[in-house]
């Protein structure tokens, strides 16, 4: 029964660990820049001027990218998502959790609208 408790201790604690996900927090698109840019290696979206917390999950620098094409398929949906939002002058949080290997900046994989 030892066994069995330490074994489910320690899947609980490399789960917990490889699932950090930040937050920028609800966040007003108003005054915030996205940056487009689509040259064919890596082309991607950026959100300007969002803060999140880069260093939790090991990203050398702050911000927040939308990659898209064939490696990230749901980058469009998700630029669409954002692009409406800011359209509609809606509140947004975006979330990430892991880093973008091209410019380890934090990629976006959730947004939440408000």
């Amino acid at each position: 029964m030892k066994k069995i408790t330490t074994l489910f201790a320690l899947l609980s604690i490399s789960i917990s660990s490889a699932a950090t996900v930040i937050s920028s927090g609800p966040i007003s698109l108003a005054d915030t820049r996205l940056q487009i840019t689509a040259d064919p290696y890596t082309a991607r979206v950026y959100v300007i001027g969002v803060e999140m917390d880069y260093q939790a999950l090991g990203c050398a620098n702050n911000g927040a990218v939308i990659p898209l094409g064939a490696d990230y398929p749901q980058g469009e949906m998700l630029y669409n998502t954002l692009l409406s939002a800011k359209k509609a002058g809606q509140n947004v949080r975006l979330e990430a959790k892991s880093c973008w290997d091209a410019y380890s900046v934090p990629v976006i994989f959730s947004i939440h609208t408000y």
